[in-house]
């Protein structure tokens, strides 16, 4: 595992330099010291937990890249079920608007029966019929 090291502050020198060494202090006096070793000490701290952010970061952004998937390589569009034809398919089914009359199952749709004037042939659209069903 990697050590992360952060520079430590030296110590400012205080006015009683000599009072650093001496055994019995006033209250006043102890009360400074040790707020200024806790100000040293949370800036440390502090230092130490950004350091770990970005280094967490990097490694985030490592594991989502080896194996994390990629929301478009395995992303399948459903096409249309009839054979050779690769259109989206209508909704809750399996084909197309063109062959939804090749699904057996369905109930919605039936063959339009209007004849176009000037040929002979049938149009080969499918209509969109209301199916009520009773009790």
């Amino acid at each position: 595992m990697n050590r992360i090291t952060v520079p430590m502050d030296e110590p400012k020198p205080s006015c009683h330099s000599t009072l650093s060494t001496a055994s019995h202090l006033t209250r006043s006096e102890l009360l400074k010291r040790r707020f200024q070793n806790l100000k040293r000490l949370s800036k440390c701290y502090r230092d130490l937990y950004w350091h770990l952010m970005e280094h967490v970061k990097t490694l985030y952004r490592n594991y989502l890249y080896h194996y994390a998937l990629n929301p478009f390589s395995h992303f399948h569009f459903p096409t249309c079920a009839f054979l050779g034809c690769n259109l989206k398919p209508m909704p809750f089914t399996s084909f197309c608007h063109f062959h939804i009359l090749s699904d057996s199952n369905q109930k919605l749709y039936k063959p339009c029966n209007y004849v176009i004037k000037g040929s002979l042939s049938l149009s080969l659209s499918p209509l969109f019929t209301l199916v009520i069903m009773h009790n």
